[in-house]
């Protein structure tokens, strides 16, 4: 392995030097060609670069004339003066000549200028600027480029070149200022594109082009300033030009419809880096003739043209016109850019650029950015605050990433990922802000569906009234790490400053830095109580934040209103513009009165939103002790009530006294034309069931106790069914109810159900007549009524019974407490159970008369102690002995077993006992004289 030796080396460098001195004495003697002496030279240092300017400096030095030969042996001899080393200053300076005369075919008068220019480098300037025109000037010759390295490489074509030599001016003297002159201002009120560049003031040694063409080549590039002219400086490594062409080819762009006409412009010229602040772009089919602006090109990584990111372009004004697009139903306001291949809206001054979209009529979409991108059949933005039309009123969100299809004619709005992303949408149509990730919009089906990332886990769509306000959320709006209340700090100054609108610099003060002041307003802006254009300051105080300080201080209504999506399934919301509706999916339940516990639970989770909050569901109404239940039910914002359609059903609860509710077993339903018909009532001519007022309108915060609200108002009336398994073991169908006539109550939030009364009549399906009676809460927690029996009576079965006494309901069924007569029997019971065949109990007290009913006599018969089941629709009255025999024809007989009342007489079975005889039989038939006993034994 060699070695390397940097003391050896040096010693290599000074016998070299040593050997060019004696060389040039020996050729002033004749011994040897001084051409001969550089090749030795350089064949002596072993370096292969330097052995091969060696000999092609040899070759060349024949074609050099006497003159130039001369000015090479006085370089030379200056430079060993000077004590320039043979590496790297000699083998630069050598190589410049060999190549420009071996390679670039220079003519003499170039050459000329090369020596010419050498000859003042040398006298003025040090070895290291010296070295570097040497270096530049044989990159030149050698590879006609400006830099000449591995990464990059900016190659000359087609150059008319001179080297010159340039010196400051002199200083005038002769100029002088009059102050009296006035200023012309002209040129500062001319637009930027139209200013006069200044071009940075180059000296020393230049190489100057009347007419060039550069090429920039990297590894990822090959891209050309074509038909240029400027100056190169071999000092500072500069290109200060005028004019030329770039094309948009290395994006894959034609070079023929995407180009850039330079004015002015500079660059360094060992770097794959050029911008031009002057100049036009011309885009054929895209904009309409050339558009000022500015241009600029970067070498760096991409794969295939397409994926380039350079050149770029931004022009100086957003006033321009994109081919295309007014045919669309579509207006551009805005500039034009191009990163790549990719167009977009970009400016100079960061101009924000306007997308309106139109109906046949209305404009629809307003979008605002600082960036569009424009693509064949798509326009995107990272960040827009856009605009949804929706008749005079608008849906607005200041952040969203943008994707119109206006060839599928869809929009498309994603959460984008600055702190933005937070802010709500707002709508002045349903009066109501709510999130959303996610947002598609079919302009022909005109219908927008919303999603929120997550939904169906634990991220809800939150949907909350412009005028919703709880302590809870004043408290997280103060945020965290300020000394002060962002809130409460915006509205104040609003209130002192007297306007809405002002600047966060406004907000600034002792103890208060712009920066906290400018977080704060950031805060307040994701949670949607202000606007605010981070990039100029501007603060606009909504009236949501006035109306929340103003709810803080209790000087406003508010209300409750906020309501959570949760869905996995289906989007979140879906918004009809034709029919003004806003439908929401995954909304278990939500408050409409915190204070007056007023709840509501949709059915299918589902709510339709109309204008200004009002809400239309099928589902059930939580008030206080109360729960209804229907169909067709609106919540009617501005008047604060619900309008219930159709009641399916009114349940109750009761509160025991250990505190906990309980739900009585009946509800009350929506009284049919069958219940209304069978109850005598009159059909109802109101279109709905009923209403409930959930309070004053001027009070949806409940901060104001009023008596009497909630407040139900059942037009309709209701039914209470018995058919429930809870009731006699379900003993009842449908034909069993009690019908309540259109009716009022007050204060269903402290409402004790157990102490109302529903008045009304009582159907029992022909047990018994119908009859008016106050249902209420029975003990047992449920529905019903105790009665008192007319002392007429009621007929029984719609046939010849006859109840007395007094009549209940409960889960117990209908009971009675009295008597019964039906044809010549008497019963008596504490407990008469009523079946809807059958009525059953057991008596104490009961007789059989004797009477002729009819063509049928019946005998007398005394009842003790006996149970009874009466089958009326059958005709027959069972009645058994549970003791003591029944006594028949005044005590002359005993019978031990049963009797049957009907219509045919009294049968029966058992064994009857009558003056010292017993008989048994299964056929008994009595009369009032006598008795007939078949098969008996």
């Amino acid at each position: 392995m060699k070695v390397f030796d940097p003391v050896k080396q040096v010693l290599t460098y000074i016998a070299a030097l040593c050997l060019s001195a004696s060389l040039f004495a020996q050729t002033e003697s004749g011994s040897y060609s001084f051409q001969d002496s550089v090749r030795l030279v350089l064949e002596n240092t072993k370096a292969t670069d330097a052995i091969t300017i060696g000999a092609a400096f040899n070759t060349a030095w024949g074609s050099l004339g006497p003159d130039q030969q001369q000015v090479i042996k006085a370089q030379a001899k200056l430079m060993k003066k000077k004590g320039f080393k043979l590496r790297p200053h000699l083998v630069n300076y050598y190589g410049a000549i060999a190549a420009a005369v071996t390679i670039e075919n220079a003519d003499p008068s170039k050459l000329s200028g090369f020596f010419s220019v050498a000859d003042k480098v040398l006298a003025e300037n040090n070895p290291v600027q010296a070295n570097l025109y040497f270096q530049l000037s044989r990159d030149f010759f050698e590879q006609h480029a400006l830099n000449y390295e591995k990464a990059f490489k900016l190659m000359v074509k087609d150059g008319n070149y001179n080297f010159q030599y340039l010196e400051p001016p002199p200083p005038d003297t002769t100029q002088t200022y009059n102050y009296d002159t006035p200023v012309d201002t002209t040129a500062y009120n001319r637009p930027a594109w139209q200013q006069e560049i200044f071009q940075p003031e180059i000296l020393g040694p230049v190489i100057t082009f009347d007419q060039v063409s550069l090429n920039f080549i990297t590894a990822y590039d090959s891209a050309s300033l074509n038909n240029t002219k400027g100056t190169f400086s071999l000092r500072d490594k500069l290109f200060v030009g005028e004019g030329g062409r770039f094309d948009w080819s290395a994006a894959g762009l034609s070079p023929d419809s995407v180009y850039y006409d330079l004015n002015k412009y500079n660059f360094k010229t060992n770097q794959p880096y050029l911008k031009a602040e002057q100049g036009r772009l011309t885009y054929i089919g895209k904009i309409p003739g050339n558009v000022p602006g500015v241009f600029e090109f970067r070498s760096i990584n991409h794969k295939t043209p397409q994926a380039a990111s350079y050149p770029r372009f931004k022009s100086y004004e957003a006033n321009i016109n994109l081919a295309g697009l007014d045919s669309l139903n579509m207006k551009y306001t805005g500039g034009f850019g191009l990163q790549g291949a990719s167009a977009n809206s970009n400016t100079v001054n960061n101009d924000l650029a306007t997308i309106e979209i139109f109906g046949e009529a209305t404009k629809r979409f307003k979008a605002v950015a600082a960036s569009f991108g424009f693509k064949d059949s798509v326009i995107v933005s990272p960040q827009a605050r856009v605009i949804i039309f929706h008749q005079n009123d608008s849906i607005i969100h200041p952040a969203m990433e943008l994707r119109y299809e206006f060839t599928k004619q869809r929009i498309i709005l994603n959460k984008e990922k600055s702190s933005q992303r937070k802010a709500p949408f707002s709508s002045s149509f349903f009066q109501v802000e709510f999130t959303a990730d996610r947002l598609v919009w079919n302009l022909k089906s005109d219908s927008i569906r919303m999603w929120v990332q997550g939904s169906g886990k634990v991220a809800p769509m939150i949907i909350e009234s412009n005028d919703f306000y709880d302590p809870e959320g004043y408290r997280e709006l103060r945020g965290q790490g300020f000394n002060f209340h962002p809130l409460a700090l915006v509205v104040n100054k609003a209130n002192e400053l007297g306007t809405n609108d002002y600047y966060v610099f406004d907000l600034v003060q002792e103890g208060r830095s712009l920066a906290v002041a400018r977080m704060a307003a950031d805060f307040l802006f994701q949670r949607g109580m202000i606007d605010y254009d981070a990039r100029t300051g501007r603060i606009h105080v909504k009236d949501k934040a006035i109306n929340f300080i103003q709810s803080v201080k209790g000087f406003s209504d508010y209300d409750n209103l906020k309501i959570h999506s949760l869905t996995d399934t289906v989007s979140n919301a879906y918004i009809s513009f034709k029919d003004g509706r806003m439908n929401v999916y995954g909304v278990e339940e939500f408050n409409v009165s915190d204070s007056l516990n007023v709840v509501i639970k949709p059915d299918s989770s589902r709510i339709t939103f109309l204008q200004n909050r009002d809400i239309k569901f099928n589902g059930t109404i939580n008030a206080g002790n109360f729960e209804i239940s229907g169909r067709d039910f609106t919540l009617k914002y501005d008047s604060f009530f619900i309008n219930m359609n159709h009641i399916d059903s009114i349940r109750f609860y009761v509160t025991e006294k250990n505190g906990t509710r309980r739900r009585v077993n009946n509800s009350m339903v929506g009284a049919d034309s069958t219940a209304q018909a069978a109850s005598g009532m009159q059909a109802s001519s109101n279109k709905t069931s009923g209403t409930l007022f959930i309070n004053r309108p001027d009070n949806k915060s409940g901060k104001e106790k009023i008596p009497n609200y909630p407040r139900l108002d059942a037009t309709a009336g209701g039914v209470i069914y018995f058919d429930r398994s809870e009731v006699l073991n379900g003993a009842y169908d449908r034909s069993v109810f009690f019908v309540v006539p259109p009716f009022k109550l007050d204060s269903l939030n402290d409402a004790d159900p157990g102490s109302i009364n529903f008045e009304g009549t009582f159907i029992s399906s022909g047990m018994l007549p119908a009859f008016k009676e106050k249902l209420h809460t029975m003990p047992d927690k449920s529905l019903g009524f105790t009665h008192t029996v007319p002392a007429s009576g009621y007929q029984l079965f719609q046939g010849d019974g006859k109840l007395y006494g007094g009549l209940s309901l409960d889960n117990a069924g209908i009971r009675a407490a009295g008597k019964i007569d039906y044809l010549a029997a008497t019963v008596e019971s504490r407990d008469f159970i009523f079946y809807p065949d059958s009525v059953v109990g057991r008596g104490s007290v009961g007789e059989i008369r004797e009477k002729l009913y009819g063509s049928v006599y019946f005998p007398q018969v005394k009842l003790n102690d006996y149970r009874l089941k009466w089958l009326p629709k059958q005709d027959k009255m069972n009645i058994k002995n549970m003791k003591e025999p029944f006594s028949l024809y005044q005590n002359t007989a005993t019978l031990d077993g049963n009797l049957i009342v009907s219509k045919n007489g009294v049968g029966g079975d058992g064994r009857l006992s009558t003056r010292g005889s017993e008989l048994r039989s299964k056929e008994m038939s009595f009369s009032a004289k006598e008795f007939n006993a078949r098969h008996a034994a």
